[in-house]
């Protein structure tokens, strides 16, 4: 994972040929941005991250059946309440919410930007959200299985812990398994979506690929208005 994380911003250029390539226009475009205004605007995707993170956990802890859940943003953090006999499906579903709502929301904007032709700013700002949210379920992943394998006692406070791992593995041995595969699905992830990754990274920095189908890989949406239906499918670019 750490290796598709630090490959990601070449992406596949060699392998695309000229897409790796700005324009002249991209290029003009490129120097009204600086690396300190690159930095400024991955800080506000970074805080729109986080406000949409914890969101997800206020949102879908009323949606589990909570009849409390107040949000804190500093430190960044939403407490819910549910009635006594809730279920520990029930206090799941919230502390989950918050990676996966991030996580979805990043191919929201990573399609809204390959769709439509939006204006720099709109450009760069999509970009830096896109990659602060995409980034979040993965760091909760390499973060709490840091914390699990460096403590041989404690169980980790993560989302991915206290929605997944601890209430429904008991054991080390179970946790530990856990840890590894879900170490394996997200390298896998990452390794899918690294094209998609790539092009986010050069929005960033202000010189946006021209390019209508920049997702290298993974599922594809396809909703036909006409006919109203909805199908998905995989694809890899080599």
């Amino acid at each position: 994972m750490i290796v598709c994380l630090l490959c990601a911003p070449r992406g596949f250029a060699a392998a695309q040929g000229d897409l790796g390539k700005p324009s002249a226009e991209d290029a003009k475009r490129a120097e009204e941005y600086s690396g300190t205004a690159s930095v400024g605007f991955f800080v506000l995707g970074s805080a729109l991250s986080v406000l949409t993170h914890e969101t997800g956990h206020w949102f879908f802890a009323y949606v589990a059946g909570a009849t409390h859940a107040r949000i804190s943003l500093f430190p960044p953090r939403t407490r819910t309440q549910f009635r006594p006999g809730a279920s520990k499906f029930q206090g799941s579903i919230p502390v989950l919410a918050g990676p996966l709502t991030t996580r979805f929301l990043a191919e929201g904007i990573d399609h809204y930007l390959n769709a439509t032709p939006p204006s720099c700013a709109v450009e760069v700002v999509g970009g830096a959200t896109y990659l602060a949210m995409r980034f979040d379920l993965p760091w909760q992943v390499l973060a709490t299985t840091g914390e699990h394998f460096a403590n041989d006692t404690a169980r980790s406070h993560d989302d991915i812990a206290q929605g997944f791992v601890n209430p429904y593995f008991a054991t080390r041995r179970s946790r530990t398994l856990v840890y590894e595969a879900l170490v394996a699905a997200e390298t896998l992830d990452m390794w899918l979506d690294a094209g998609e990754i790539a092009d986010n990274f050069a929005r960033l920095r202000g010189r946006p690929r021209r390019c209508h189908d920049t997702k290298a890989s993974g599922l594809h949406p396809a909703f036909d208005v006409s006919s109203g239906s909805f199908g998905l499918g995989f694809r890899h670019r080599f």
